[in-house]
């Protein structure tokens, strides 16, 4: 375990041992139902991909003369479903679209720096990944200055993703700051604070306990007001873990549960959490 865990006076050794039991529960349970499921999800995944995009694009299109014509809504909803789907090769495609429609259309221009820090982090050449990663803090930083409470389609700050492409560029405390600056925009959500947290426990900070208090805090808010908050879950599992509160087996039950089997990437992100905090 962490040091700076270790340091709370309320874990005796039998609960550190506890713990540890858990956390390797859990995330034993992780890899086993992403294993056992992957060929079950990916087409489930696919069919109801197809149902939501032709729904996006019924809902936001036009009319006119000449006939439908997508506007840069939908092609920007497509690409938040195509990311969603980890295809970020057609993701680009539509949220390219979307500027060329609309060059002044920060969400898709913010959606899509998201994108390019996306296929940078499967990019093997170090090269061509650091392309990626500096147009992905092009396009993010540019609808960020438009726009700074600039937010997702799940609410969540722009400023949360441009801190984790500094996180994977190693500029630690620019990610710090900008997870700092999303936990402004959006003062309710545990997901700009989760992740400074487990960057904290990383580095060994001293404020890390408060700041996994403040994850669960804001975790149970979410799922009161929204029980099948899958997000919330995620987050609530990590503090738990973190603080050593063995409810974290039943939260993660309730989490896989819920969890839509049209999102590909909040899982290996949950495990990679599970992960830090045991270490």
């Amino acid at each position: 375990m962490n040091g700076s865990l270790q340091a709370n006076p309320l874990r005796s050794a039998s609960v550190l041992f506890l713990l540890s039991l858990l956390m390797l529960a859990i995330s034993v349970i992780l890899f086993i139902i992403v294993g056992r499921t992957a060929l079950r999800v990916q087409s489930e995944a696919a069919a109801l991909d197809t149902v939501n995009a032709l729904l996006v694009i019924e809902n936001t299109t036009e009319t006119g003369d000449e006939g439908t014509i997508s506007t840069p809504v939908s092609f920007y909803y497509v690409g938040y479903i195509r990311t969603q789907r980890n295809d970020v090769v057609n993701a680009e495609k539509a949220l390219l679209s979307a500027l060329e429609l609309d060059s002044q259309f920060y969400h898709a221009m913010a959606a899509l720096g998201y994108v390019y820090r996306r296929i940078g982090e499967t990019t093997a050449d170090p090269s061509e990944k650091n392309q990626y990663y500096r147009k992905s803090e092009t396009y993010l930083k540019r609808a960020l200055a438009a726009d700074d409470r600039l937010v997702d389609a799940d609410g969540e700050s722009w400023y949360g993703s441009l801190a984790g492409l500094y996180r994977r560029m190693g500029r630690l405390p620019d990610a710090f700051y900008y997870y700092e600056q999303a936990a402004k925009v959006t003062p309710q959500s545990s997901y700009p604070t989760v992740n400074w947290a487990l960057m904290a426990l990383k580095e060994g900070r001293s404020d890390v306990i408060v700041r996994f208090e403040r994850v669960q805090d804001l975790a149970l808010r979410k799922i009161r007001a929204e029980l099948e908050a899958y997000g919330g879950y995620a987050d609530l599992l990590v503090a738990e873990l973190a603080l050593g509160i063995a409810t974290a087996l039943t939260t993660v039950t309730y989490f896989l549960e819920i969890l839509p089997p049209s999102v590909h990437d909040v899982i290996p992100r949950v495990i990679d959490a599970v992960q830090t905090v045991m270490r």
